[in-house]
């Protein structure tokens, strides 16, 4: 980012007394404007700091530089416009700056695969909101892959939760640029940031948690074919799995589902007996019952999913 914001010091140099003291009037008004910004943002970043630094020294109430109209001599002139001038091509001294200084952080994060939530918690607000711009942007393209992929489970559904709690059909899974007011951003930036580390957001993250899921699963003697995988996966992340493990163990409810698929009936039907199962007092032998589960059992072995 070029600031064509002051002159060289051997320009500065060059200039007569009075002709140098009318530039440092320019530069300075310049900088205190740029200063007072950074405080209505309540962005004290490195920029804000080294003027600070300089103006306490000066001993300045506040922080701005002076606008005087006299200086005591050359060396007290010079000093001043080095100050000035080093602050005004800080790339932070303007909020055009901050972004970019906000961006290329998260970016040196991003290049290690993570995005570190204790270095975005101590941005002040205005940074903040310029990294719920570009965190998002990041987030949003992470789901498009997804969605391309035809990857609507874990990571996805986890920031589908986040964007549409109300479950509606018709609004799409992304996150918003514009910052949240308040606390609010906070929780914001937890979101997408949780979404972006997490190691489903990615397809090949996505496939390699699927085969460490399928591998603990055929340790334990259950075998899942190919062309099931996603649909055993849909069954397991869906909310009637979780309940029924409330009335039996999670044991019994992945069997029973997976010896009704072998037995012929559809994932469709499936749940729709298993809805019943959850809308009455019926037990989990009585749903194994009417899904033919007993019967099938007594005269076939697993072909998929069944216990080694």
């Amino acid at each position: 980012m070029k600031l064509k914001n002051t002159i060289t010091e051997r320009k500065f140099l060059s200039l007569s007394d009075e002709q140098q003291t009318q530039e440092l009037k320019k530069l300075t008004k310049r900088a205190n404007v740029r200063l007072s910004l950074l405080e209505e943002k309540d962005t004290i970043n490195l920029a804000y700091r080294q003027a600070y630094q300089f103006n306490i020294n000066e001993d300045r109430e506040k922080n701005r530089f002076s606008e005087k109209s006299r200086y005591k001599d050359k060396e007290e002139k010079l000093k001043t416009f080095e100050a000035v001038s080093s602050f005004l091509k800080h790339q932070s001294s303007t909020l055009k700056g901050v972004e970019i200084d906000v961006k290329t952080k998260i970016k040196d994060m991003t290049k290690q695969g993570q995005i570190d939530t204790t270095v975005i918690k101590k941005m002040s607000k205005q940074e903040q909101k310029y990294a719920v711009k570009y965190i998002s942007e990041l987030s949003n393209k992470k789901l498009e892959k997804l969605e391309k992929a035809k990857i609507t489970q874990y990571a996805y559904g986890m920031a589908d939760y986040y964007n549409n709690p109300s479950n509606d059909k018709s609004k799409k899974n992304r996150f918003d640029n514009k910052a949240k007011k308040g606390a609010e951003i906070g929780i914001q930036l937890d979101n997408m940031i949780h979404f972006y580390n997490a190691p489903t957001s990615t397809k090949k993250g996505y496939n390699d948690t699927i085969k460490k899921r399928l591998n603990a699963f055929e340790e334990k003697g259950v075998l899942v074919p190919k062309r099931r995988e996603k649909e055993f996966f849909d069954f397991l992340s869906a909310e009637e799995f979780t309940k029924m493990g409330e009335r039996a163990s999670s044991d019994q409810v992945i069997e029973t589902f997976n010896e009704a698929r072998d037995s012929g009936l559809s994932a469709k039907a499936i749940m729709k007996k298993f809805h019943e199962y959850l809308d009455t007092n019926m037990t989990i032998d009585q749903l194994q019952e009417k899904l033919g589960v007993a019967k099938w059992r007594n005269n076939n072995k697993p072909k998929f999913y069944g216990r080694k």
